[in-house]
């Protein structure tokens, strides 16, 4: 087994799971998550395992901690599809994952409103509080709204320790409501082999079906930063057949 299967295991979750709901401690809120078979737990968990057997160590280590709330997003997701999960070999309905890109997220600094962001990599030009970090909508608005058959979980954030962070903070605003800001702290983070610096939040940030979330950034200085979420983003399957 891998070390995803190990904690769920560990965690008393390689079960049939009945239907129950699950509190959002950051927005104070509650949804119900939908039975999930053992067989589609071991299908997540081994899928992940492979996901992420090679993957940044501690980005990793950050994924294996999240492996119950990371369950608790896919039975959110699967009250919408009622499909459960199937991976890399589902169709239609049944339910996948991925781990976000820069990609995935449109540039709040391009050129049109419709353009993708093709790197982390972003200038800041004065000391600020900047929105767009992860945006569908493009420009200045900085919102990410998902879907019906949408769900994902914000674990923390990784960024270059050979270039000095310029980002310092960060505040999660769910729906309207804003958290509590975070500090990064990145100056104080043990910089990893891979030399990256690593900021796991205190709580995961779970984004529900139809659900919208802005991450506000804090930059305290001018220059490159590289700031990038660690994101599980769970999908229907019929909506990763195209790249």
């Amino acid at each position: 087994m891998g070390m995803f299967t190990d904690e769920l295991v560990a965690l008393g979750l390689m079960i049939d799971h009945p239907v129950e709901s699950v509190e959002f401690r950051l927005s104070k809120t509650s949804r119900s998550m939908a039975a999930l078979s053992m067989e589609n737990v071991q299908a997540f968990s081994y899928e992940m395992d492979n996901v992420i057997r090679y993957m940044h160590p501690a980005v990793k280590e950050m994924i294996v901690r999240n492996a119950g709330s990371l369950l608790d997003t896919l039975r959110v997701l699967n009250v919408e599809t009622k499909a459960g999960f199937r991976g890399a070999t589902g169709s239609g309905n049944t339910i996948d994952f991925s781990i976000s890109r820069a990609a995935d997220y449109l540039d709040p600094d391009g050129a049109t409103t419709t353009t993708y962001r093709r790197s982390w990599k972003r200038y800041i030009s004065a000391l600020s509080i900047a929105s767009g970090l992860i945006t569908g909508t493009g420009g200045t608005s900085a919102d990410w709204s998902l879907s019906e058959e949408q769900a994902a979980l914000l674990m923390g954030f990784i960024n270059r320790a050979d270039i000095a962070p310029k980002s310092s903070a960060v505040q999660i605003t769910y729906n309207s409501d804003p958290m509590n800001y975070q500090m990064l702290n990145f100056e104080l983070r043990a910089v990893t082999e891979q030399n990256i610096v690593v900021h796991e939040l205190k709580e995961a940030a779970m984004i529900a079906p139809e659900q919208s979330i802005k991450v506000e950034v804090r930059y305290d200085d001018v220059g490159y930063d590289y700031l990038e979420p660690v994101i599980v983003l769970f999908k229907q399957s019929i909506d990763m057949r195209t790249m």
